[in-house]
């Protein structure tokens, strides 16, 4: 083969390998995508046994098969075969070796000493290494010599790099939901802490004086019994919310109004005047419903902690063609514009409303107050 045929075999290598890598952009599990890549050596490298092993506790264990060759199967690795694992199991290169492997054909009836054949097989050792981190090895077997070739090894690489690649952004988002659910964790800890737990402290404070204040001041104590009632009703409304958080689905689940009620609950419990205006019935999706309880409870959450209002009007309008939820607050407003997308919440309302296709709107007036808007239209309207 010439010199200018082999660069044109490069190139079209090189080709087929990128458009390969764009398509398995669309799997949606690292299964998915370590078959793929697997498949597309069997098909580029001519390898009859493909298979992904990948470390765990200093241990390679296999993950993913596919192929097949004489005496070798997808689950399981013949003695032979496995120092091309474990003497490489840290190297950071593509490694080819080959290895002379008796072979025993089925014995038909008529046999009494069948005659044992013997084969060369030929395999490369691949790394999956990230960062220089080895997370495991990718293993091709095949009958060809061509296996040696240095273009073969470099195919065998990149695809290598493909599913180590995969397998960390894998880990990235395994991570990235643990964090999330222990960030909720905290969050709803501080809650309890923060809500709950004090309500119930002052609470248990009122309940200590009473018997002694309503011999002394029966006025008084009955002022104190309404202010007993107002903490219990907080705390309890409190509970409600803490635990509609911890099953998410539930917000999904039940009727928007209903969790709405459930956040009003808790603001109304601190001595705010807090009012729902319903307007239609139209269902709305699941989806929807998050959204819209979600921008509630961060805009009830920046109202309590930085406009000092004392009322708030929340309107919800469902109708067949739309669904509009507002907020309103006379606080003590700020400027939208100095904000822009930073800070008290607003870009994780801003993400909320584009999550379901729609935008936010943000209006604010200092001394006035603020409102919040966003307008959602059903598929047929977009």
């Amino acid at each position: 083969m010439t010199q200018n045929q082999l660069t044109n075999q490069h190139i079209a290598a090189a080709h087929e390998l990128a458009q390969f890598l764009k398509l398995i952009r669309d799997s949606t599990t690292v299964d998915e995508v370590f078959e793929h890549i697997l498949g597309k050596a069997q098909q580029m490298l001519g390898v009859e046994y493909a298979a992904i092993y990948l470390l765990d506790n200093g241990n390679l264990q296999l993950e993913t098969a596919v192929g097949h060759l004489d005496g070798l199967s997808s689950t399981d690795l013949p003695p032979e075969f496995k120092p091309l694992l474990t003497s490489l199991q840290y190297t950071r290169s593509v490694q080819y070796a080959y290895l002379t492997r008796p072979l025993t054909p089925a014995k038909t009836p008529s046999d009494t000493n069948p005659t044992k054949h013997v084969t060369t097989v030929h395999a490369l050792s691949v790394p999956l290494v990230v960062d220089n981190d080895v997370m495991g090895r990718m293993l091709l077997i095949g009958s060809h010599r061509s296996l040696a070739e240095a273009m073969k090894m470099d195919l065998a690489a990149a695809l290598g790099d493909q599913a180590a690649q995969t397998l960390r952004h894998a880990q990235w988002i395994a991570r990235s939901k643990e964090d999330a659910v222990t960030a909720e964790r905290d969050r709803i800890s501080r809650d309890l802490h923060d809500a709950v737990s004090q309500n119930l402290f002052a609470a248990s404070l009122i309940v200590q004086v009473l018997p002694k204040l309503w011999e002394l001041d029966q006025t008084n104590a009955r002022e104190q019994l309404a202010e007993l009632r107002t903490l219990v009703k907080g705390a309890l409304a409190e509970m409600r919310t803490i635990l509609l958080e911890m099953r998410p689905s539930k917000i999904a689940e039940q009727s928007l109004h209903e969790t709405l009620q459930s956040l009003i609950n808790v603001i109304a419990a601190q001595g705010m005047s807090v009012r729902l205006i319903l307007n239609g019935q139209t269902p709305l999706p699941p989806e929807v419903r998050v959204a819209f309880y979600r921008i509630t409870q961060e805009a009830l959450n920046n109202v309590t902690k930085h406009s000092h209002a004392t009322k708030i009007r929340i309107l919800l309008d469902r109708q067949p063609t739309y669904a509009q939820l507002a907020i309103g607050d006379n606080g003590q407003g700020f400027d939208v514009d100095s904000i822009g997308q930073r800070g008290i919440g607003l870009s994780t309302m801003r993400e909320r409303a584009t999550s379901i296709g729609s935008a936010i709107n943000i209006t604010s007036t200092r001394g006035k107050g603020t409102l919040i808007q966003v307008i959602w239209k059903t598929r047929r309207e977009h």
